[in-house]
């Protein structure tokens, strides 16, 4: 469901250069604290809504979804695009929505994507070949639409996820997007060119959980195998630019256009946008002595993190480290219901605001793995005590459920 709350964004003036940060992030929620995470519950910093989307990202969803208005506004362009299985508030589903925590049916879910295939018009679905055409609904922009579809046959878009030969990446362009749920129970791939638009669904029809089978390696070779039949019998093109597209170079680490003067930006990537509404070209401040893009202090610690896949390509300015201990993670007083469905759901991440720490628990056992330290959580009332020399010793209490 990603891609229609980046169309929300994108119908907000939002464009596939637009950057959110993907950063650790929580929301007060009336059931309690919504911490989204990552497939691979690494953080990825700055990333452009096209690389966003291309890989997937559920914090970047999750951000953005929360930017354009929250559940509500996504739950009505879903209805809008003929998913009729939504039927409880929007409070009920949350900003976990836009990773996919409510049941849809893959002839609407497919039916959906082909309403981008059609630059924004949606029609009914039809099992009658016969079937007169209906009034077609516009439910987005074909701006929008022709995004979506850019962004998602864009190989290089998802190369943090999945690598640069996936089952996504075809012989010719096709827009695709993949989803695995919780547990594995099932795995999805949807896809369109202007022709064709196919969704795969794959699982057990019991239920049960497949054994680390995701969309990419489970329903993804079934859509290429499908797409490259249907290429055998009609070759499958792609959209034109629409007479007012204006291709410029960007960097990807700020979303802005690269500069034309002085030194050349280490990074840039082509961008595609509309008529005048470029963005800002990045000057000299952008920038420190050594070509790094400098970035907001909120990055400071992901800067300084292993989940730093850019390295020293970019650095922070004005983030001098407070000499006062914090815990970040958890708040105190956090309340924590365990979920068996979800996987590492037992672990709870610790982090404060100073490295390294010294982390302990009369209760609960610490456990470190690579640079992150996790309390594995049991039943009950717990203290966790964050420990540094010069620091004051601090404390963060939780409850689980």
């Amino acid at each position: 469901l990603k891609p229609f709350t980046y169309a929300l964004a994108f119908e907000r003036g939002a464009t596939p250069a637009s950057i959110v940060p993907d950063l650790e992030v929580e929301y007060q929620t009336p059931t309690g604290l919504y911490r989204p995470e990552n497939y691979d519950h690494r953080h990825c910093g700055p990333m452009t809504y096209r690389n966003a989307l291309g890989n997937s990202l559920n914090i970047s969803a999750v951000r953005v979804l929360q930017s354009v208005g929250g559940a509500a506004s996504l739950q009505t362009l879903l209805q809008r695009a003929g998913l009729t299985t939504l039927t409880e508030s929007p409070e009920h589903y949350g900003l976990g929505l836009t990773i996919g925590n409510a049941p849809v049916r893959l002839i609407e879910l497919a039916n959906a994507y082909a309403a981008i295939a059609r630059m924004g018009e949606w029609q009914p679905w039809s099992l009658l070949v016969d079937s007169p055409p209906a009034e077609p609904v516009r439910v987005m922009s074909a701006r929008s639409a022709f995004w979506l579809a850019d962004v998602l046959s864009d190989n290089q878009a998802r190369v943090l996820t999945f690598g640069t030969h996936s089952a996504l990446r075809l012989p010719f362009r096709v827009a695709a997007k993949t989803g695995t749920s919780t547990s594995y129970r099932d795995n999805w791939t949807l896809g369109f060119t202007p022709s064709y638009t196919v969704g795969v669904w794959a699982g057990n029809f019991e239920g049960q959980p497949m054994e680390d089978v995701t969309g990419v390696t489970g329903a993804g070779p079934i859509f290429r195998d499908v797409f490259l039949v249907l290429n055998d019998r009609q070759r499958q093109t792609w959209y034109a630019d629409p007479p007012d597209a204006v291709r410029v170079r960007i960097d990807p680490r700020l979303g802005k256009r690269v500069p034309t003067q002085g030194p050349p930006s280490r990074m840039s990537v082509g961008e595609i946008f509309f008529g005048n509404d470029l963005p800002n070209i990045a000057t000299a401040r952008d920038y420190d002595s050594q070509g790094r893009a400098l970035l907001p202090p909120m990055y400071a610690k992901w800067v300084a993190s292993t989940d730093n896949w850019l390295s020293n390509l970019v650095a922070c300015e004005g983030d001098a480290a407070p000499d006062e201990l914090r815990i970040m993670s958890p708040t105190d007083g956090l309340v924590i219901r365990l979920d068996p469905d979800l996987p590492a759901g037992d672990r709870l991440l610790l982090r404060a605001n100073i490295e390294p720490v010294t982390w302990q628990s009369a209760t609960l056992t610490i456990q470190r793995r690579g640079s992150e330290t996790f309390a594995l959580l049991v039943k009950g009332e717990h203290e966790i005590t964050a420990l540094r020399a010069g620091s004051k010793t601090v404390r963060a209490r939780v409850r689980v459920e």
